[in-house]
């Protein structure tokens, strides 16, 4: 450590401690497989796109370079401009081909903070981001989900093993025994459980990532981790609730479930009018999409109906799909467990929101009698999901609605597109938090496209020692 003075003549006097970083030879080479994010910014896209062609000249100058020193003096010893470019990757040969498949096209790219609108002064004005998390259902569940993060990200495998220990209270099997094993996934308990601590823990790790949001959506079975994330319940209250949600969901069995879309959902409840009582809305996706819930033969019946429809005047555009479930979910079929499931939860407490939730079971903002009372809950599991009603309540008409999709894979991408098309003067970016077979991969992508249409990561979380030496790379 030096100190270095200097006493003006002019009475302006400063002193400065200085130390070196020390250099220790074995950190260059530290956890060099682990996946890094390497970011270029710039004012204008005429200069960002030299400073990536400089930086890939560099890299082919300099092969050995630590990729770790590259990472971290990209991220955090160098100024974040507004145009923005970041890629990921687990060597420098990673990186340097991922910028030289950006490079061609990085004019189109998204710039950051750019997106305009007239005032009523006829001047410009930028928008600000407004970040809305969606919680989806069970039907995102794929075997082989969490294996990944878990193995790479401290903080993902450290909220997965807080939910299994909570609920280990009332179940006798391990919560991680069942990912790793990759068993008993069709069981509604077991699936539920799985998405919600997925969602959990993906929401931790956001957060240590400094992504966090404005607003919070969850989707059936997601309300319960949207509850949890916006500071309603706790999460002793909140794995409770999952827990008696999916254990009498277990004791019911049969029925269908049908996907339509590319069908306005008013026609569709139209063509069902002849099977009332039988079939039911189970959710509004979108204006245009929508899913049936009911009985086997009833479900059949609408189906003949649809395909139909299909082949005479829709000359093949509706799209139709029976899911896989044991039960026909959000139908008459859960009237038998509604009243037991209020009874299991009528002593839930939790409190106001800490983060603005909305309410896929009115379509609404939630009211402070919204997903804290056992009446909720059997709302939740009868009543159909109304998904398109809320969104658009939450989307932000004068800021870049930023929507991440929380969960095992992207379920929502199609509507919550629709959804926003439908909206005149909405901004929209959408981006998934992680895809099947590609987990740690996806969610780095995913960092890299929130940086670059604006966000500010906590980059710092990404480098474990207290320093690392900075590189010699291109400003």
């Amino acid at each position: 450590m030096a100190c270095v003075n200097s006493f003006g003549l002019g009475e302006s006097n400063s002193h400065v401690l200085v130390r070196q970083i020390p250099h220790d030879e074995s950190q260059d080479n530290t956890n060099e497989e682990q996946a890094k994010i390497v970011a270029v910014s710039a004012k204008t896209w005429q200069s960002l796109k030299l400073s990536v062609e400089d930086l890939i000249t560099h890299l082919e100058q300099s092969p050995d370079i630590s990729l770790e020193q590259l990472a971290y003096t990209s991220l955090l010893k160098r100024t974040h401009h507004n145009v923005r470019l970041a890629v990921s990757g687990s060597s420098v040969g990673d990186i340097k081909q991922s910028l030289e498949n950006r490079v061609a096209s990085i004019e189109g790219a998204v710039r950051a903070r750019t997106i305009r609108r007239k005032s009523g002064r006829g001047d410009e004005l930028e928008l600000d981001e407004h970040v809305i998390f969606v919680f989806c259902g069970q039907g995102s569940l794929w075997e082989g989900v969490c294996l990944d993060l878990m193995e790479k990200e401290p903080v993902f495998r450290r909220k997965l093993t807080e939910v299994d220990c909570l609920l280990r209270q009332y179940v006798e099997w391990s919560l991680l025994d069942k990912l790793s094993k990759k068993e008993d996934f069709h069981v509604p308990l077991v699936r539920q459980a799985i998405v919600f601590t997925t969602q959990v823990a993906l929401f931790a790790l956001w957060q240590s990532w400094g992504i966090t949001p404005d607003t919070i959506i969850g989707c059936s079975a997601g309300e319960v981790a949207a509850a949890h994330c916006s500071g309603t319940l706790s999460l002793p209250e909140a794995v409770r609730v999952i827990y008696h949600r999916g254990r009498l969901q277990n004791e019911v069995t049969g029925g269908k479930y049908l996907v339509v879309g590319n069908l306005p959902v008013k026609k569709v409840l139209d063509l069902c009018s002849n099977v009332s009582g039988k079939v039911d809305l189970a959710a509004v996706c979108s204006a245009s999409s929508c899913e049936l819930s009911g009985d086997d033969d009833a479900v059949d019946e609408q189906l003949e109906v649809l395909r139909t429809m299909n082949e005479n005047e829709m000359a093949g555009q509706l799209f139709l799909r029976e899911l896989d479930v044991p039960a026909a979910y959000h139908s008459h079929r859960m009237e038998p467990i509604r009243s037991e499931l209020e009874s299991a939860l009528r002593d839930l407490r939790g409190q106001p929101p800490t983060v603005e939730l909305y309410s896929t079971v009115t379509g609404k903002r939630a009211t402070k009698e919204d997903f804290v009372t056992g009446e909720y809950w059997g709302r939740n599991v009868r009543q159909p999901t109304m998904f398109s009603s809320a969104l658009s309540e939450a989307l932000n008409r004068e800021k870049r609605n930023i929507v991440v999709d929380v969960g095992p894979k992207p379920v929502f991408r199609t509507n919550i597109k629709q959804i926003a098309s439908e909206e005149s003067e909405v901004a929209l970016t959408y981006v998934a938090s992680i895809k099947p077979n590609q987990e740690h991969t996806s969610i780095l992508r995913s960092l890299c496209d929130l940086y670059e249409v604006g966000l500010m990561p906590s980059w710092n979380a990404f480098f474990v020692k207290e320093m690392c030496t900075p590189t010699d790379v291109p400003r």
